[in-house]
């Protein structure tokens, strides 16, 4: 979906799987903390995430560290 989306130029530059796969976990672990009290709060935080992944945003993200041989990827 991230190679999709990259080659229809509607994702950000330097957007990679990893960012993906947190993005996923923090909207999943908001959607929990909020439940009881503000069960639709999840949705500001996910229309603020999409709108950071659009492609027209061209503001360099920040760099991430190279792994080193000891660090795994978050996706395996």
């Amino acid at each position: 979906m991230r190679a999709r989306a990259t080659a229809a130029e509607l994702l950000r530059p330097g957007v990679t799987v990893d960012d993906l796969l947190l993005l996923l976990v923090s909207l999943g672990h908001a959607v929990q903390i909020t439940d009881d009290c503000r069960p639709q709060l999840w949705r500001r935080l996910l229309r603020i995430s999409l709108d950071g992944l659009r492609a027209d945003q061209r503001e360099p993200l920040p760099a991430d560290a190279a792994p080193d041989s000891g660090s795994r990827s978050l996706h395996n």
